[in-house]
């Protein structure tokens, strides 16, 4: 229902934005963008979308939307539309819970 590849677009509340790509298969995340790679998992429970995700800075001169971070996990939920072809997470920096983040996802692929 939700696998698929998306792009989406992030922003924090230290007013920075960033964006990425995303493949979600099998409630694995994995993705990525200039300066990280991201791996993770994610539930689909009545509903509900709820991920944990280990960001890992690949890129040394890149900017950062947290800052000069190595690595991070986030945490995130939110409820996909009706058509599973858009939503938008809310979460946070697991190591940090101050630094928080939104996430507009949008569907580009399904897989069958």
């Amino acid at each position: 229902m939700l696998d698929g590849f998306y792009s989406a677009t992030v922003t924090t509340n230290l007013n920075t934005q960033g964006s990425c790509v995303v493949t979600l298969l099998n409630e694995q995340v994995w993705g990525g963008d200039s300066a990280y790679i991201f791996i993770g998992a994610y539930t689909f429970v009545n509903g509900i979308f709820e991920s944990k995700i280990h960001c890992k800075r690949e890129q040394v001169n890149a900017v950062l939307i947290f800052g000069d971070t190595e690595e991070y996990s986030i945490i995130g939920s939110g409820k996909p539309n009706g058509n599973f072809q858009e939503f938008v997470l809310i979460g946070y920096v697991l190591e940090n819970p101050e630094m928080k983040l939104s996430v507009q996802l949008t569907r580009r692929v399904s897989w069958l």
